[in-house]
């Protein structure tokens, strides 16, 4: 996809936005693809891309856009196990989690263990949660996984925050590892706006997931995130 609009600092096509719905939506797209050797599945957005999505979420082209939604293929948060996640997780993320997560000699401990497992402490700058906490969006795509998933960017924090959604895998059959995810799904997602000016939300989001026996794809509805709170 490319984008309809210049994005200042956008280097390779990313990030890039689209206008969708006369202007009421914006999609936007970061790359989280790097080369990685055999084995080795992690991604990582990068200093350069943040920066240019702090600018673009600040700007007057987003200012009066009432919906937003980021897309990217790495999840944003933790979805692997401990030893997994330094081979298949968002590795700007994982270094975020893991040098936060203590002070002093404990803190520096575990930013070498980071460093080690070649995610350098730098990245730590470079959390695109902590991008989204300073500019939030409204709704995060994501894929990588192939196992479904739904819930809040941060389940801590008790305010109006961005949902996340992984439709799950298009594989046909499942597999023995993920019996639940695997089979061929996607997501539909409703977005709704009962006035003019007035916000958009989510109003519904429905997985079709196909149904073997019968070769259709049967709905299943998702959790949506709850309504804005009154001003």
């Amino acid at each position: 996809m490319r984008s309809d609009v210049a994005v200042e600092g956008s280097r390779d096509g990313f990030p890039f936005m689209q206008r969708l719905w006369n202007g009421r939506v914006v999609l936007i797209g970061l790359n989280s693809a790097r080369w990685r050797p055999p084995f080795i599945a992690s991604g990582e957005v990068g200093l350069e891309q943040l920066d240019s999505l702090r600018r673009l979420l600040e700007s007057d082209a987003l200012k009066d856009v009432p919906y937003k939604v980021l897309m990217l293929h790495h999840p944003p948060l933790e979805r692997y196990k401990p030893l997994d996640s330094h081979r298949f997780s968002l590795q700007d993320q994982y270094a975020t989690d893991r040098c936060d997560a203590g002070s002093g000699n404990d803190r520096a401990a575990k930013c070498n263990v980071v460093a080690v497992l070649g995610e350098l402490s730098t990245l730590a700058r470079a959390s695109l949660q902590r991008a989204l906490r300073e500019h939030p969006v409204d709704l995060v795509l994501h894929g990588h996984t192939h196992t479904p998933f739904v819930g809040p960017l941060l389940p801590e924090v008790d305010k109006q925050q961005p949902w996340v959604y992984e439709c799950g895998s298009s594989t046909f059959r499942p597999s023995p590892r993920k019996p639940k995810g695997a089979i061929a799904r996607y997501n539909v997602y409703e977005l709704h706006q009962a006035t003019a000016d007035g916000p958009v939300t989510l109003r519904s989001a429905t997985a079709r997931v196909l149904d073997l026996a019968t070769g259709q794809f049967a709905p299943q509805p998702l959790a949506v995130p709850p309504p804005p709170a009154a001003p």
